[in-house]
């Protein structure tokens, strides 16, 4: 008998959120690129479900079909019936990491280089972050994109990443932001957390957030040994390496003396607020993967909520939001 995969290990219920309306179609870029109905939200769903029902196995057509969604969640935002489309995928991306039905030793050893060491080890990334560094400052970076036997070597996809990447600035965050700082008149305390590809690129941005909150009469708090949040993982289905980096978070702060938990990086935003989803099974870590949950918050949120705060403090009984007080 095989073992259940992790596609029908989920509440069936999420398989069956999706009407098949349309509504996603128009939102998705690679539906609108092949007008294919496999590639759109929609078709995806419905071959998770095959795969979920046992009516189809996970082929490498399968998988090839679930990397080409880019995970942008344009379609979930679209949904009128709220479909988790990001934990079908992850889920979906894992059980063909499970399966192994792509591979071969460049895609392994890959993903062990970036996945399993690099970002699992905040101080092997920052040192690759300076060597990276090092090479634009000395001008050798330029010579290695120009030698011949060099673009021999190195796979043309790389160079063009190599091209598109954004610039390494440091001192990194815990140069720039000591681990806490705060003001005489602070009435809230608030986490920061610096990323791992946000620390090499935008470290200057979380200096500048910090800057804001503690204008904002909130004590920072950053604690120098932080892990990436897990979302690289988790969307490239290695979930039980992100569940690895969610608990590592979840050991590197102290959540009973926080107010909310800022996050300065989009794209981990949606993830940092699934750790209790993530750590469901984890008994040892679910109730403080549900308190983290409460307290996560993009740093626009935070601001927005606390200007909200304050206004509400000046403004006639009459014309507060019902239910709540001045002092909310």
């Amino acid at each position: 008998m095989h073992e259940p995969n992790l596609l029908q290990a989920l509440d069936y219920s999420v398989l069956q959120q999706c009407m098949h309306c349309g509504m996603c179609l128009p939102t998705c870029p690679t539906y609108d690129e092949t007008l294919h109905e496999r590639s759109s939200p929609r078709g995806r769903i419905r071959l998770m479900r095959e795969v979920a029902d046992g009516r189809l196995d996970v082929t490498a057509a399968f998988a090839d079909e679930m990397s080409y969604c880019l995970g942008c969640l344009a379609c979930q935002t679209a949904c009128p019936a709220g479909v988790d489309y990001a934990t079908l995928l992850e889920h979906a991306r894992g059980e063909v990491e499970r399966r192994g039905v792509v591979g071969g030793w460049r895609r392994r050893g890959l993903r062990w280089l970036t996945l399993d060491l690099l970002f699992r080890r905040p101080w092997m990334l920052r040192a690759v972050g300076r060597m990276l560094w090092l090479l634009d400052r000395s001008g050798l970076r330029r010579m290695l994109r120009r030698s011949e036997i060099m673009r021999a070597i190195v796979p043309a996809r790389l160079w063009q990443l190599d091209a598109q990447s954004p610039p390494i600035r440091p001192p990194f965050s815990p140069g720039r932001i000591r681990p806490r700082e705060h003001r005489d008149d602070a009435n809230r305390c608030v986490a920061l957390l610096t990323g791992c590809v946000q620390d090499l690129v935008y470290p200057h941005v979380n200096r500048a957030a910090a800057d804001v909150l503690l204008a904002n009469r909130c004590e920072v708090v950053t604690p120098p040994q932080q892990f990436c949040c897990g979302s690289l993982h988790a969307h490239n289905g290695e979930l039980d390496l992100a569940r690895r980096m969610a608990r590592h978070n979840l050991d590197a702060f102290d959540l009973d003396e926080l107010d909310a938990v800022i996050s300065t990086a989009g794209g981990c935003g949606s993830h940092l607020k699934k750790y209790a989803h993530l750590l469901a099974d984890d008994p040892r870590y679910l109730a403080r993967a549900q308190q983290w949950d409460r307290k996560v918050r993009d740093i626009h949120e935070w601001l927005g909520e606390d200007a909200g705060r304050r206004l509400r403090r000046f403004l006639p009984p009459d014309a507060r939001p019902a239910g709540r007080t001045a002092t909310d």
